[in-house]
């Protein structure tokens, strides 16, 4: 590789980067923002990662590494542990692409300020009344 195709190649490297991480950047931006770190459970040790949710965008953005691929039929799911509920409040369920980003639109309820969020892993079909086995979640 010569000089200046690792220069390009570097720059595109630069651009990707730059395209995965405005989205993060402009919700870090907004009032109302809440950042929560994320950690594996024991079916993810390995997985860390970070959950910045928005309020005013109704956004959520989630930055994940070393998560496990899911199996066929199965989603992520996330959870908000709320103050006012003795259960978990669904969120919204994913799949992460593979640059660990995922972006979606919570439901309502997920904004009233959880104090602890939650990742499940759950069969497509499964009822969003209660979640699956813990895969990563927000230290309290």
């Amino acid at each position: 590789m010569t000089q200046i195709e690792t220069l390009e190649h570097n720059l595109q490297q630069a651009k990707l980067r730059d395209q995965k991480l405005r989205p993060v950047l402009n919700s870090l931006q907004q009032p109302g923002t809440r950042i929560y770190s994320l950690q594996g459970s024991d079916r993810a040790n390995a997985a860390s990662g970070s959950l910045v949710m928005s309020t005013e965008q109704n956004r959520a953005i989630i930055l994940v590494q070393n998560l496990p691929e899911l199996p066929s039929g199965q989603v992520y799911r996330l959870w908000a542990r709320l103050p006012s509920k003795a259960s978990l409040a669904y969120c919204g369920q994913f799949n992460v692409n593979a640059q660990g980003v995922v972006q979606l639109q919570p439901s309502s309820i997920c904004g009233a300020n959880p104090t602890q969020m939650l990742i499940t892993l759950d069969a497509i079909a499964d009822p969003t009344t209660k979640g699956g086995p813990v895969i990563m979640q927000s230290r309290v």
